[in-house]
């Protein structure tokens, strides 16, 4: 595993998508970063990572601008994934990478130049200007980008527009490779030391076709939503990535295939970015195992919690307190019952209930766990609904006390109904 402290990097098109994706991910592996960025950019997707990275106004069709960034850089690894505004033709495009390449060419330290493909249509022509580029001595390496989504992406794109409300009536017909973000930024990394890739041009995918009118129906049966899926619309056809290179050349294959990427998103909306903390403190309340068994296992867990925050939202509370009680089920050993209750309690509204099973459950941080509890709910439900149900009407002081020393109601199936 290859340290980033300290390394030295240039980012362009760090502000987008894919490139905030791989910009914090640089930034928390403690690599000195780097941006390439237009007068007018912001920082909107990159969060604390903004602050952290050096900027450098400039654009890829100005070689001042150019210089003095690679300049000020210094950079051992270039990731390039910005595209010219200006360039309305392939033409255009590659003279602005022609560009790059000439004043990184003549860059101390530098290591690799990784580029970005997005074009089925252009493979041909962008593996010939990577290989033009490699030939005039640069370190330089291709990635072939299929369909990237996940936490980020464009809100109005699919899936993302569904998991916020959106119900088209068709999509398309046409097989595409989803890949998952962070799957995507695994394989810059990787391509940025790997040994042997100078000229080649890598496809980054699953090898797996799914159209996105059969991704929209699986998303809406992982989302317990009942709506009518959209129709296949336009030509079939479509292909998906070989994932042999990526294996072969930087020993890289993708982690998250397209039900849980979908099950992901549906629980990780990047409007609330506080949920994936909350998670991973109430995570070890899932238990330990180690490995990709251990993975999938809570995975499988959390895949309640997203079907439960679904059904809530569209009012379905008798489904999303079913949807409750199996995630609850998935909690281990000793600490299941009295924690099982905690939640129940939580459920039905009794503050005090909850704390005082939690306290049973074991010495693992009790308070922290409800912390994260309600943070939980917070974030996926919002303040006022959390809060609407855990804070009842206020009671006499006798009736509280009363209602902390009785046991919370156990589980019947339909004991969740109406609690969430």
């Amino acid at each position: 595993m290859v340290s980033w402290r300290g390394r030295r990097v240039l980012v362009t098109g760090g502000t987008g998508f894919i490139g905030s994706a791989l910009v914090k991910r640089l930034v928390r592996e403690g690599a000195e970063v780097h941006l390439l960025v237009r007068a007018s950019s912001t920082g909107a997707k990159l969060g604390s990572a903004w602050d952290k990275a050096k900027r450098h106004v400039g654009n890829l069709s100005d070689e001042a601008s150019l210089r003095a960034a690679v300049a000020a850089a210094a950079p051992e690894a270039v990731f390039h994934l910005a595209k010219d505004r200006g360039a309305s033709t392939f033409a255009r495009e590659a003279e602005a990478t022609r560009l790059l390449g000439r004043v990184l060419k003549g860059a101390p330290g530098l290591r690799r130049l990784v580029r970005t493909v997005h074009d089925a249509p252009r493979r041909a022509d962008d593996e010939a200007l990577t290989a033009e580029l490699a030939a005039a001595g640069l370190p330089v390496v291709a990635l072939e980008l299929f369909l990237v989504y996940g936490p980020g992406m464009p809100a109005g794109d699919f899936p993302l527009s569904m998991v916020r409300g959106a119900r088209p009536a068709e999509l398309s017909a046409a097989a595409k490779d989803w890949v998952w973000i962070d799957d995507v930024v695994e394989a810059y990394l990787l391509a940025s030391h790997a040994s042997g890739v100078e000229g080649a041009t890598i496809p980054v995918g699953t090898g797996r076709g799914v159209t996105e009118a059969d991704a929209a129906a699986l998303l809406l049966r992982l989302a317990g939503d009942a709506s009518r899926p959209p129709r296949a619309a336009g030509e079939a056809g479509g292909h998906p990535a070989d994932p042999a290179p990526g294996r072969r050349f930087l020993r890289w294959s993708p982690r998250v295939q397209l039900e849980q990427g979908l099950g992901r998103l549906l629980g990780a909306d990047a409007s609330r970015p506080d949920l994936a903390a909350e998670r991973r403190r109430m995570t070890p309340w899932l238990g330990e195992p180690g490995g990709r068994a251990g993975r999938a296992a809570r995975g499988a867990a959390w895949a309640h919690v997203d079907r439960a925050a679904a059904l809530y939202a569209k009012g379905d509370l008798e489904g999303a307190g079913r949807e409750a009680d199996l995630f609850i089920g998935k909690l281990p050993g000793a600490a299941a019952g009295p924690a099982m209750k905690a939640l129940l309690a939580a459920q039905a509204g009794d503050r005090a209930g909850a704390e005082r099973w939690l306290e049973a459950a074991g010495p693992a941080g009790p308070v922290g766990w409800t912390r994260a509890l309600r943070g939980l709910l917070r974030s996926r439900w919002g303040s006022s609904s959390w809060r609407a149900r855990t804070s009842p009407r206020r009671a006499s002081s006798s009736a509280r006390r009363g209602r902390a020393r009785s046991a919370p109601r156990p589980s019947t199936g339909r004991g969740c109904t109406g609690a969430l």
